[in-house]
């Protein structure tokens, strides 16, 4: 056990509790962590609990998207990795989930790089807000690359490199 400002000592105490409380944002730590690049912090976290890396916010923010928006990579690389098998194996039918399940795999999703935020807002849409080249080439090199994607009011990651440009 750890000292008593360390994250193990804290999730040794109540861990599901702690993973899962939410801020009045509707946050979980893993946000946080994520945000602020604490990787031992966000291991100890999607161990208790993997699915965290897919908790929507209020705003449908997740810890794998508030990685990308603060250029954490290392971050948001473990909470695509964290995922079950379903985050390699799309589970659409419900048959393929009910046989994974029997043979001992969990099909709870895992974080995607394609999730969206209640804007429609998406990985590279944070990625290009995040001002930092190796975050928005990161996003890009896992397959996601479309510029001209719309959230709901109809901004692109096109439209934020432009604007925010100095």
């Amino acid at each position: 056990m750890g000292t008593d400002d360390s994250p193990s000592f804290w999730l040794s105490i109540e861990p599901q509790f702690l993973v899962l409380t939410r801020d009045k944002l509707g946050r979980v730590p893993l946000h946080y962590a994520c945000a602020k690049g604490s990787l031992e912090c966000l291991e100890l976290l999607l161990d208790e609990e993997p699915t965290a890396a897919r908790m929507p916010d209020r705003e449908g923010v997740t810890p794998l998207m508030a990685a990308i928006a603060a250029g954490q990579i290392e971050c948001a690389e473990k909470c695509l990795a964290h995922g079950t098998l379903c985050s390699t194996v799309e589970c659409t039918s419900s048959l393929l989930s009910s046989l994974l399940t029997l043979v001992g795999y969990e099909c709870a999703p895992g974080a995607k790089i394609t999730d969206l935020d209640h804007y429609q807002r998406n990985a590279l849409h944070f990625a290009v807000r995040s001002a930092n080249a190796k975050t928005l080439q990161w996003v890009i090199d896992k397959g996601f690359d479309d510029v001209d994607a719309q959230d709901k009011n109809g901004v692109t990651p096109a439209h934020l490199a432009i604007s925010d440009r100095k």
